[in-house]
């Protein structure tokens, strides 16, 4: 319990130091590191090309099930958060555009980009990506909604970040450097979901960022 109060105190710390410096365009994972995590993966979308389908591979999969045949992402120019490429994900009014990302266990983040009276939805999915454990549903009207029954504003037309870090037995979920929800008690979890499966549902996300813990003594 101790352990987990000082590494709360020490992310928010962390976090109100670097709200003065406000670098959401900045392309590398630098400015989400504190002394018990560490940078596990990162995904810019630089290497590909845009208007290109999403491949899938790696830390990348569709989230497929009976009856439901979702599509790849495709990655974009416009908008960007930092340097010259985005994911975009939108419903095309035939298929979901619906794709998982394996994490690490510690901490995940990410930029994100809602059009203004468009939505989308993101998960944590535990297991073998088959179990929704955590659900953020970004309304068309600029407010998102927790499956744990809370909520928080976020802009539409302008990118915001979402982190996510697992503190003890629940997760604490910031937008941009401010906490807006916790949620536990939590199961393991193991895939970020996006998804994009009605009409209206249209978002892109930006530098995907995923921590494991580091073992640190703090």
């Amino acid at each position: 319990i101790v352990q987990d109060i000082t590494m709360w105190t020490i992310l928010i710390f962390s976090l109100l130091i670097l709200n003065s410096s406000k670098v959401f365009g900045q392309c590398n994972c630098d400015d989400e590191q504190v002394t018990t995590v560490s940078l596990g993966a990162s995904e810019g979308f630089e290497s590909y090309n845009a208007n290109q389908v999403m491949p899938i591979g790696g830390r990348w999969s569709l989230f497929a099930s009976a009856g439901y045949n979702p599509v790849a992402a495709t990655v974009v120019s416009t908008p960007v958060n930092c340097g010259s490429r985005s994911l975009r994900f939108q419903y095309n009014g035939t298929n979901p555009v619906d794709m998982s990302y394996l994490i690490d266990s510690k901490r995940t983040s990410f930029k994100m980009y809602v059009p203004p009276g468009k939505g989308g939805t993101f998960s944590l999915l535990a297991g073998d990506g088959q179990l929704s454990v955590l659900e953020l549903q970004f309304g068309t009207s600029g407010n998102c909604t927790v499956n744990n029954g809370e909520s928080f504003s976020f802009p539409q037309g302008s990118w915001f970040r979402i982190s996510i870090i697992r503190i003890g037995n629940s997760f604490q979920i910031f937008r941009n450097y401010d906490h807006v929800s916790t949620f536990g008690t939590i199961t393991e979890v193991d895939y970020a979901n996006f998804d994009a499966n009605a009409l209206n549902e249209q978002f892109y996300i930006d530098k995907l960022c995923t921590y494991f813990y580091n073992g640190a003594q703090v």
